[in-house]
């Protein structure tokens, strides 16, 4: 429990757990713990996914320590894309998920982790999906909090979309019929975590502990609207696009990019909190290599340069070689 207790105070990695009761009842002798995170995609491969991975990954195992019984899926939302949203036609969606997969099953392979992939619309074709959905509109329309706590959770551009509530019961739909016990997410999915978990007793389903993870921020130094920093600020980048408000040459991509460029980029880097997130995920990387402890090692980086000129071996070393070799 120390060490569960100790990887969820990382401030540097954690921003908040719903709730931390809900999560020390998980973890009795030989109890599943099923763990999910859900993720859209783009033409490329964001490092800010190796950070949740790699979040996965320990946490597995510090359950396993426990001695109970996790196990962790990455689930590919292509049908929220697809048949929801329908902002990828089919051909796009299949050749960009195929990318995905390989780019989470390289970061398996490299870091010792054993995370499933699952599809979306595979889940979506399944019977308990279809029943839990049908249950989560019967309750849209008697609960009108729910309706609009779920209405809330929808960027405003989109709610006047007459389907445009579809988007989060199907993202309950597939979290509940994982049978999710704890789901890894970014931060702004807090908005629908709250009353998904107040709805679940209603429901019949099992609350599930939210953990959400710090923002991810732009390297470099883009010019950015006033609208979107006051976004970023609040809430961070989506960490699985990589073109998340269209700053994709502003994001690490260990895969495709080229490291000559990706080091101008963090030399570059004006806001430090990116600087700082990086280097988090990168010792964190280090420690599932090496089984080395970042120790006092992060506490001398009040300089700037050399906390990105740190940042940037640490990334070379323990992300971007590991991942391309």
């Amino acid at each position: 429990m120390k060490q569960l207790t100790k990887m969820l105070s990382q401030v540097r990695l954690v921003e908040r757990v719903i709730t931390q009761e809900d999560l020390e009842n998980l973890t009795r002798d030989g109890k599943n713990v099923p763990i999910m995170m859900g993720q859209t995609f783009d033409k490329g491969q964001p490092a800010d996914m190796i950070k949740y991975g790699l979040f996965i990954m320990e946490l597995e195992d510090c359950f396993r320590n426990i001695g109970a019984n996790p196990s962790s899926q990455w689930v590919l939302a292509d049908h929220f894309m697809t048949t929801i949203n329908k902002e990828k036609g089919l051909s796009e969606s299949l050749s960009q998920r195929e990318s995905r997969q390989k780019f989470l099953e390289r970061i398996n392979q490299v870091y010792g982790g054993k995370i499933n992939v699952v599809y979306s619309s595979d889940l979506a074709n399944q019977e308990e999906y279809k029943q839990i959905l049908k249950n989560l509109l019967e309750n849209l329309d008697k609960n009108p909090k729910f309706k609009q706590e779920m209405l809330s959770s929808i960027p405003e551009d989109r709610r006047k979309n007459p389907e445009s509530l579809r988007y989060p019961l199907e993202e309950l739909a597939t979290i509940f019929s994982l049978g999710t016990r704890i789901k890894i997410g970014p931060k702004y999915e807090v908005n629908y975590d709250i009353p998904a978990r107040a709805a679940a007793a209603e429901l019949g389903l099992q609350k599930y502990v939210a953990i959400h993870l710090t923002n991810c921020f732009p390297l470099g130094n883009p010019i950015i609207s006033k609208e979107d920093k006051l976004e970023i600020d609040s809430w961070g980048l989506t960490p699985y696009k990589l073109n998340s408000k269209r700053l994709k040459k502003y994001r690490l991509d260990p895969i495709n990019g080229n490291l000559l460029e990706e080091e101008e980029m963090i030399m570059q880097t004006e806001d430090f909190r990116a600087i700082k997130d990086l280097i988090a995920f990168s010792l964190l990387a280090r420690k599932r290599l090496t089984g080395e402890e970042d120790s006092e090692f992060i506490g001398d980086l009040n300089d700037v340069r050399y906390a990105k000129e740190v940042a940037y071996k640490l990334y070379k070393r323990y992300i971007k070689q590991p991942l391309t070799e």
